[in-house]
Formats: structure tokens, sequence, C-alpha cells
């Protein structure tokens, strides 16, 4: 496989997978397919079909901010275990020698060899963090404000 040139792309994310790296740090592989390049007249060009390409989306607590942003751009469905994304997004290619670069250096041959996936249990936890911090309204905290003082009905009897 050989090295795309450095530039911004768009591409349509296709699947990902949760992972644990060597160091036990939780991400996303994400895999997507390049479809345009952006020229140096600042307009999109169609790039050849089937160019496939993947970086990764960590879930350390300093990540987590950038990582959500990402998901929820791609139209994340919110689960880890068969995530879907609707959005396609841009994608910016650095080289690091041997390495394409997509906002995570990954090597031409894959690059998860020695990770692992996570259990179900790690799923399940990330799937209700997500839904705790995008998809349920917020639990009110303290006691509730008291009711304003009902005012007493023609007769004198409150109710």
């Amino acid at each position: 496989m050989s090295l795309m040139a450095e530039g911004d792309y768009y591409g349509q994310p296709e699947r990902g997978e949760m992972m644990f790296d060597m160091k036990g740090q939780k991400y996303m592989y994400l895999h997507f397919t390049v479809t345009h390049v952006l020229d140096s007249t600042n307009n999109w060009k169609d790039c050849p079909a089937g160019i496939k390409r993947a970086t990764r989306l960590y879930y350390t607590p300093n990540a987590l901010p950038s990582t959500d942003k990402k998901l929820r751009a791609m139209g994340f469905n919110g689960d880890f275990g068969n995530p879907v994304f609707k959005n396609a997004l841009a994608f910016t290619c650095e080289h690091n020698g041997e390495y394409e670069n997509w906002g995570v250096r990954w090597p031409l041959e894959g690059g998860t060899e020695n990770d692992k996936a996570l259990s179900e249990s790690d799923v399940l936890q990330l799937n209700a963090d997500w839904d705790a911090r995008h998809n349920k309204p917020a639990v009110p905290s303290g006691a509730p404000a008291s009711p304003s003082k009902a005012p007493p009905a023609a007769d004198g009897i409150p109710f």
C-alpha cells in the first residue's frame, strides 16, 4: 500500500472496533473510505474508489471531549458494540516516515496486532457512559423547590 499525499481528505466512516492498546488505553479503531481530496484551488476532487484507511479515537480522560465531538459529528449511534455512522467528515493526512498520520499514527499493515478487543462488559459501560453524556436528560441535584403557596379558595377551603 502506498502513502497518500499529505493534505485534507473527505471520507465516510465504515466501522469501528473498540480495542485496548498495549498500555491498556481504550480506543475506537475507526475504518473509513476516502472519497475526496481537497486540491490546491480549495475544491473537493473525487478520489479513486476503494481507498480504505483507519485512525484511532482514544478514550482517555484527556482525549474524551475531542473523541466525543468527532463521534457526534459522524452521527455515531452510541452503540460501541455495533457502531454505525451516518455522516462523512474531513480527515487530514500527514506523513511520519513509513506511516500516514490521520490524526493518530497508524502503520500501513493495520496496527492492532498487539492490541485486544474490549470485553462485552467494557462495551456496555461505554454505551452507558455515552448515554449519560449525550442521550439522557440531566438528573436534578438537591431538593426540589417548594411549591408556591396556593391562594385560598373562595369559600376559605384551600382545595
